[in-house]
């Protein structure tokens, strides 16, 4: 098994600032990344975004002093070092500061082809005028230039395309189409359309729904414009400010790894905001650090403390009690300072969410997922107490870093029986023969058993699927918000990498039939399988699910045939796990009746 732990000595980041001008640097010694003061100390980032309250890089007056005191204090003796994003500028004398910049064009209502835009219009000036509130700040780790944006790839190309031909980002996308397909013939192929040639594009009719084989085509326009605006703003950024470290793009959770890839050179740091309930560093990171070179900073995180699941949640990563809060700090901590391509963990939220009014807001946030209360008045000891052991320990942790990421498992052979289930819920009829055992992908307490057993059958029109549920407790938080409750999802693809189709579904144990609380099959966001029916009965310990799934319902289009890769995964909202199981099978004609 391959470890991520390389023999270099000391390397710099490229565009960083050298240690001798006394502004923090990341580092790489022995294999393991930090970031270093200006004083040569070397560290990992352990910060509270929002200290003292969420602001941006000014406020209206200063903390009182008193209570300055009090949180400084506190944090301290917790372990933390960093003042992470929109924390009170009165507290970033104390601590490392790392925040973000607020200035952002939309790439769809601007042409980032524009120089206009970058040299003479109002951006510009905004950069200018928010670098300088860091400049010149010893302890200030870097800046972000981005917060959770969402880039997405159809609405970038129409934008572009709906430019007039003589703009700069129509001739750029142009270009781009020229250099990716050769000729009109191809791309005319791929896009439904029949343009004479590329420079038709501008302002050309261009389908509604635009057809499945342009996906590659629009996620590789939406990586070119998107780094074409990512290289400017951070250029503007180095020369108002060539002291501090470009620390990224706040993503929410892991991007495309195409897009990831070719941002990474423009910025020092690598940062993602990830929210999991059960806190463990995922195996991507390794994959994604090794494609880039860039260390790794996770900039959001938390664990909340609702009482019991099914709640509707902002951020789904409600563990139900101070303990698990505790647990959930120590593990996910302990793992990234055991990685040693990360260099910082930022929890979010100093004080708690204010409480919200559901029925004027339409959801109630994540309580509780602060270290103190949101008044003030309460410490929570349990997790603060765990924050300060944890951290105690991260410098060794990391110092020893070493990743060795979870073997895979390729998915299993798995003959899929000419069986017609009655679809009742009454599992007899399935093979005992044929139950696959799935294994427990994650949880937040280590060595959970699910003790879950699943059957798949066809019979050339159907997928059947047939599962018998540990779980004595159905959590269902109500309309569209489903993906926060119990459910069995099902993925299926093409055996083959290069066959495009395939699909998810999940399979509910309520919100189904007239009463709603009868089990149904929906694609996300709640929509029916159209044909689909299922059914499910109580047992001791659970319940079962059976479901039948119209084959043309899974291939995206028209039946699949031949090998296919199905995934079977569990969530247990209230037990905090997931399962997972994957065959390869191979579909058959229908059968006759």
């Amino acid at each position: 098994m391959r470890l991520l732990r390389f023999t270099a000595v000391l390397c710099l980041l490229a565009g960083g600032a050298g240690a001798a001008d006394g502004f923090v640097t990341a580092v790489q010694e022995h294999g393991v990344w930090w970031l270093r003061d200006g004083e040569g100390r070397p560290f990992f980032s352990l910060g509270v975004d929002c200290v003292a309250g969420c602001y941006g890089h000014a406020e209206n007056h200063p903390v009182e002093p008193a209570r300055k005191a009090r949180i400084v204090g506190q944090l301290k003796a917790w372990g933390f070092n960093t003042a992470a994003c929109w924390s009170s500028p009165s507290v970033w004398p104390d601590f490392y500061v790392a925040d973000q910049l607020y200035a952002r064009a939309d790439p769809r209502e601007t042409d980032v082809w524009d120089e206009a835009f970058w040299t003479a219009g109002w951006f510009p000036g905004m950069v200018r005028d928010e670098v300088a509130a860091f400049r010149g700040r010893r302890n200030v780790i870097g800046l972000f230039v981005d917060n959770e944006p969402h880039w997405d790839p159809e609405k970038l190309f129409r934008a572009y395309a709906a430019l007039p031909s003589s703009a700069p980002g129509s001739r750029a996308l142009v270009a781009f189409a020229r250099t990716r397909y050769g000729g009109p013939a191809s791309m005319n192929r791929e896009w439904g359309t029949r343009l004479s040639a590329f420079e038709a594009i501008p302002r050309a009719r261009m389908p509604k729904k635009l057809p499945a084989a342009m996906e590659s085509f629009l996620a590789a326009w939406r990586t070119e414009v998107v780094k074409n605006y990512y290289t400017r703003y951070v250029a503007l950024v180095r020369a108002a400010d060539p002291d501090h470290l470009i620390l990224g793009v706040r993503w929410a959770g892991l991007p495309d790894l195409d897009l990831y890839r070719a941002l990474s050179p423009l910025f020092d740091v690598n940062s993602v905001n990830d929210y999991t309930r059960y806190g463990a560093l995922k195996a991507a990171y390794g994959r994604y650090y090794e494609a880039t070179g860039k260390p790794i900073m996770i900039t959001e995180y938390s664990f909340s403390g609702f009482a019991e699941p099914g709640h509707r949640s902002l951020q789904f990563c409600d563990v139900g009690s101070q303990e698990r809060r505790a647990h959930g700090y120590r593990k996910f901590v302990s793992q990234a300072a055991r990685a040693p391509f990360m260099v910082g963990m930022h929890w979010f939220l100093w004080g708690d969410y204010e409480k919200q009014d559901e029925s004027r807001d339409g959801y109630l946030p994540d309580e509780n997922m602060g270290l103190v209360s949101a008044d003030e008045t309460r410490v929570y000891d349990t997790l603060v107490d765990e924050c300060a052991r944890t951290n105690a320990a991260v410098d060794g942790l990391h110092r020893a870093a070493a990743w060795a990421p979870p073997p895979e498992r390729p998915p299993v052979p798995y003959s899929l029986p000419r069986l017609i289930p009655k679809v009742d819920g009454d599992l007899a009829e399935w093979p005992v023969a044929g139950a696959a055992t799935p294994y427990t992908s994650e949880s937040l307490v280590e060595g959970v058993e699910s003790g879950h057993r699943y059957w798949l059958a066809s019979d050339g029109k159907y997928l059947y699927v047939g599962a018998d549920i540990k779980d004595t407790r159905i959590d269902d938080p109500g309309e569209d918000w489903c993906w926060e409750g119990d459910y069995l999802a099902v993925y299926t693809s093409p055996a083959a990498a290069a066959k495009r189709g395939g699909t998810s579904i999940y399979v509910f144990p309520t919100r189904g039939g007239k009463d709603h609380r009868r089990p149904y099959a929906g694609f996300w966001g709640d929509r029916p399988v159209p044909g689909s029916f299922a059914a499910s009965r109580t047992t001791t310990g659970g319940y079962t699910l059976e479901v039948a799934l119209p084959l043309k319902a899974l291939g995206g289009r028209g039946a699949p045939a031949g090998d296919w890769t199905i995934g079977l995964s569990y969530q247990d909202t209230g037990g905090l796990y997931t399962t997972w199981w994957d065959g390869r099978v191979a579909f058959q004609k229908e059968a006759s009746r």
